[in-house]
């Protein structure tokens, strides 16, 4: 997941064009594997000559492939068609959908600076989908890779551009940097020509000086993750304005911190320290112990690399690695540290809930097959002797789902404590989608690894939007944001600290087909920072439920009409961030609405009530109290119970012409009096900015069925 942090791309676009000035963007993320042995200057001495000049395999007029690997596939310069002059490649068999030709354009670009990568596609015949990425090879034989165009469709009828900016951000040991081209039809021929790459001179972003910190919004410790050119362009004033902890994205792991001698070399990495401490910023230690991103000399014997090493000796390697990185930075930085906790062993945890829940070779890891699950404990021990002022964290994505990785997490923290190893925390990584995992299966998660006594952070939320990128992912996005931090702040007791993984849309490992962060391309707020600072400055997302036909009675127990029917929940805050929350359920004949409301409210007050809303010619209100007092304009019945009360009501819509296929505007809050007379919470299903009463733009929607 985290391997992805290192390049940095804007807005795809796609043009079908011939022979127009090629112009645009680019997005998409994408992994591979390889192998490297390069200095780690290699990047940082080389740049464009000539910025304004593409390199020179560009249109293939001189009739030549040169510079070009066919990367299982076959290659020519043909004559058939061109995008301009006469000649252009031809690309042809590849072995399979990940096989295609690519140009190493390590010695054309500079650390640091911002390149336009533009190419022309076009098949032979039929259609296909083409793929372009960027692909990097440090010198531990680490992959990375980033999207110029992903999947994008292709045709024989004319030629499809596309251009944009991308921008290296991590002056790491590279031996390539490849840009490859693709299809995943390998049935059909391709054409490749115009293939450019010019250093770009655009203007840097500004960001907003007049808007809220975040880090000023919440009592919790709120950070970011960043690359080493974050710190070095304006992304560090964003950094700086809005945080307070910071997360090295991969210059502290420690394929990063080895040169290609094998000796630690901590010039970057030290920089995060420096620029914590100049902005008063505390620092996430990240990682120690991880199965990805390791130098592979690690798993070979010292005395003999063709085997491998022993179990021994991969202890050895591990405590001397850990002793000598805590070592470093307590021995430099002293009683001005800015660590205050490290991830001393990173995603252990099986996918699949093999070997006693523990990731092994199956999963690519070495560690379990050579050390067994000894190196877990071994990792911790060895870094609370190296440091005992640190906080040491176990960290892995997946264990917020209230799933059996979250029973796996649980299992192995319970044993460690038993064993008297000194592990301080959990990390939740929490790389969520809009709706997936449900908010009440995080909290679940969250209090049941909260139960074990240890501190809990979560280290890398993001939300992906799963390629949507319109107005209507932003509003969810928000939503979603809105949800996750209400959840946090409700759940102090355990965690203590929020980061975020990454700063802008444009640095994230999720790419530019993802919008997975507060902050857009050009370092802007968007809906969901408004969301978390200011929520009648965001924009409310449209919901919709199906509401099937059908006439309950209204009684003393629910009729058994509603046992088929779904149910939408409150589950968004519009005051205060805990609270009664409903189940709702609906159904409709031509004069009512009938719904069911499940209340779960613990406490009793004077002020405890729902309230409706119907879309008709303006807001529509109803409103029932608890004690069923002050409402008999509709039929309603409410009844007590141990968990909080039920509500069954007939709301008129005759006026509005119900049939079938018809849609009406509606919403639900719950309003909760925790015993002193007044309302603390409300929790809604459509509109968290509580407008409800005098507008009807965020309402949802029913669908009449």
């Amino acid at each position: 997941m985290k391997s992805k942090l290192g390049f940095r791309i804007a807005s795809v676009f796609v043009i079908p064009l011939i022979g127009l000035p090629l112009i645009g963007g680019l997005a998409g993320c994408s992994a591979n594997s390889g192998q490297s042995t390069s200095s780690r200057d290699s990047i940082s001495s080389k740049k464009l000559a000539d910025s304004g000049k593409a390199f020179s395999s560009e249109s293939f007029e001189n009739g030549k492939a040169t510079g070009w690997s066919d990367g299982n596939c076959t290659i020519a310069v043909v004559t058939e068609v061109a995008h301009s002059g006469q000649h252009c490649l031809k690309v042809s068999d590849p072995s399979s959908p990940y096989a295609g030709p690519s140009y190493n354009i390590l010695s054309l670009v500079q650390y640091g600076h911002t390149y336009r990568i533009t190419a022309c596609l076009r098949t032979a015949s039929g259609s296909a989908k083409g793929t372009v990425t960027v692909n990097r090879v440090d010198s531990n034989g680490v992959w990375y890779g980033a999207s110029i165009a992903n999947q994008v469709p292709i045709s024989s009828s004319d030629w499809t551009t596309v251009s944009g900016d991308f921008t290296l951000t991590e002056n790491l040991t590279l031996s390539s940097l490849q840009l490859s081209f693709r299809t995943l039809d390998t049935s059909v021929p391709y054409y490749i020509d115009d293939v450019s790459i010019k250093e770009t001179e655009s203007l840097a972003p500004e960001i907003q000086t007049d808007i809220l910190s975040l880090k000023s919004k919440y009592d919790f410790t709120l950070g970011t993750a960043a690359v080493f050119s974050d710190l070095i362009d304006d992304h560090s004033k964003l950094i700086a304005k809005h945080f307070s902890s910071l997360t090295p994205g991969n210059e502290m792991k420690s394929s990063s911190l080895y040169d290609s001698s094998h000796q630690l070399d901590f010039t970057t990495a030290d920089q995060f320290a420096d620029f914590a401490i100049k902005n008063n910023m505390k620092l996430r230690g990240h990682n120690l112990v991880w199965h990805s991103q390791v130098p592979s000399w690690w798993f070979t014997s010292k005395d003999d690399p063709s085997r491998p090493a022993t179990k021994q000796e991969l202890l050895t390697t591990l405590k001397n690695h850990i002793t000598n990185v805590l070592t470093h930075f307590k021995k430099k930085y002293g009683s001005k540290s800015p660590f205050y906790c490290w991830d001393v062993v990173n995603e252990p945890l099986s996918d699949s809930h093999q070997n006693n829940g523990l990731r092994g070779e199956s999963e690519r890891s070495q560690w379990l097959p050579i050390t067994g699950p000894e190196y877990i404990a071994d990792a911790f021990k060895y870094a609370r002797a190296a440091d005992p002022d640190l906080k040491l964290f176990i960290n892995d994505y997946g264990i917020e789902n209230n799933n059996q990785k979250t029973v796996d997490m649980y299992n192995l923290v319970k044993s460690l404590i038993k064993q008297k190893v000194p592990i301080d925390g959990i990390g939740l990584q929490m790389h969520v989608g809009l709706t997936y995992p449900s908010i009440s299966d995080i909290q679940a998660s969250i209090e049941k690894l909260g139960s074990l006594g240890l501190e809990l952070q979560v280290t890398e939320l993001d939300v992906n939007t799963g390629g949507q990128t319109d107005a209507a992912a932003l509003a969810q996005e928000a939503r979603r944001y809105k949800q996750l931090f209400d959840l946090f702040e409700k759940e102090r007791k355990y965690i203590d600290v929020v980061t975020i993984w990454g700063t802008a849309d444009d640095g994230s490992w999720l790419g530019a087909n993802n919008i997975p962060l507060l902050f857009d391309n050009s370092l802007q707020a968007k809906p969901a920072y408004w969301a978390l600072v200011d929520p009648s400055k965001t924009t409310v997302d449209t919901r919709a439920a199906t509401v099937h036909h059908g006439a309950p009675k209204l009684g003393t127990s629910s009729d058994s009409l509603w046992s088929d029917i779904s149910a939408i929940t409150t589950d968004t805050y519009a005051k205060g961030v805990t609270g009664a929350t409903a189940q709702v359920k609906s159904t409709w004949d031509k004069n009512y609405l009938y719904v069911l409301a499940d209340v779960s409210d613990d406490t009793t007050g004077t002020s405890d009530s729902i309230d409706l809303y119907l879309k008709n010619n303006g807001p529509q209100h109803f409103h029932i109290n608890r004690s069923g007092k002050g409402m008999d304009t509709i039929p309603h019945f409410i009844t007590q119970n141990s968990t909080g009360y039920t509500v069954q009501a007939a709301i008129p819509i005759s006026g509005l012409s119900p049939a079938a296929g018809s849609q009406i505007g509606f919403d639900f809050k719950v309003n909760d009096d925790t015993g002193n007379g007044t309302v603390q919470s409300i929790c809604t299903w459509n509109d968290y900015q509580n407008l409800q009463d005098t507008s009807t733009k965020n309402y949802g929607i029913l669908t009449l069925n």
